[in-house]
């Protein structure tokens, strides 16, 4: 049998082309890390997106909370007034962002907790906060899910922090939305906050502040990863 001289030099270049292939260990954490990280995201965005579903299919009554939304308003072109109760885009997007912030509660509930608004005349107080709470949750996982292919550019240090600072997002985000839903509940088993108007506004504007300070924290962290995504 004739011998092949290049016969071991091929052998050679065969297993370097199959070590190129393998994944380094850094390479191989780095995608780990996209991987749990895209999974995160998409997650949180289709989470975000039952809301639009919720205002595709919201009847008439809006969920129990047509009262409410018809007490609050912008000033529209020509200075007439947009109701946020209105089929018009701005009231439609507030409408969204509202049943986003209360997403701990189901329909029923929804219909109490407006009534409970109502009652203490803090209506506008309340869904403002609510909308800016619906806005945060809508601007952090959008700006991450339209960078989520290119995530790859980021270097291991920084994957893991935009990993751990939206883990603390959605985290914050799970506690913040328990908060009016907390209001609802102490409404409705306590006597002197429900038949005392003065101790509901005051209750109310202690559990506003108690949301608020979540949702800062929320959309710090939502600046600190976009100031990473976005460099």
């Amino acid at each position: 049998m004739a011998c092949n001289p290049n016969f071991n030099t091929n052998q050679k270049d065969t297993k370097y082309q199959f070590s190129k292939k393998e994944e380094s260990p850094a390479q191989s954490i780095k995608t780990t890390l996209l991987n749990n990280l895209r999974k995160l995201i998409e997650q949180a965005h289709a989470d975000n997106e039952k809301y639009e579903k919720k205002l595709q299919e919201e009847p008439e009554d809006q969920f129990g909370m047509l009262d409410s939304f018809k007490l609050l308003h912008w000033e529209g072109s020509n200075k007439n007034k947009i109701w946020a109760s209105d089929d018009q885009y701005m009231s439609k997007r507030f409408r969204k962002r509202v049943y986003s912030a209360l997403n701990a509660f189901d329909d029923n509930e929804l219909k109490d907790f407006s009534k409970m608004i109502i009652a203490s005349n803090q209506v506008i107080l309340m869904l403002t906060g609510l909308e800016f709470f619906g806005i945060t949750i809508e601007d952090a996982i959008h700006s991450l899910y339209s960078k989520k292919d290119n995530l790859e550019k980021l270097e291991i240090p920084n994957l893991k922090k935009v990993k751990n600072l939206f883990e603390q997002f959605l985290h914050i985000k799970q506690i913040a939305s328990r908060i009016p839903y907390q209001l609802l509940l102490d409404y409705q088993n306590d006597e002197n906050i429900k038949t005392d108007i003065n101790k509901l506004r005051s209750h109310i504007q202690t559990i506003r502040d108690q949301m608020f300070k979540k949702i800062r924290k929320a959309y710090y962290r939502h600046i600190e990863i976009s100031e990473i995504i976005y460099k």
